[in-house]
């Protein structure tokens, strides 16, 4: 299996976060609407970690410069 790459980010709010995943075409593929707390976010963390290794790909965690 060839490996794929996808692109994760996090929008970052008060209330809650938008977490996005687009592959090497652009499309979305992992939207989530997570609560702002510790857990809500480890679990998100946990989840995108392990659908990595499932599709032995890479995955690129994108950060705003600060």
């Amino acid at each position: 299996m060839a490996a794929c790459k996808e692109w994760a980010g996090i929008d970052v709010g008060k209330g809650f976060h938008h977490a996005y995943a687009v592959d090497e075409t652009g499309t979305v593929v992992f939207p989530r609407k997570v609560v702002n707390g510790q857990a809500a976010i480890e679990q998100l963390i946990a989840r995108t970690i392990a659908e990595t290794a499932r599709m032995r790909g890479d995955l690129t965690p994108i950060t705003s410069p600060d």
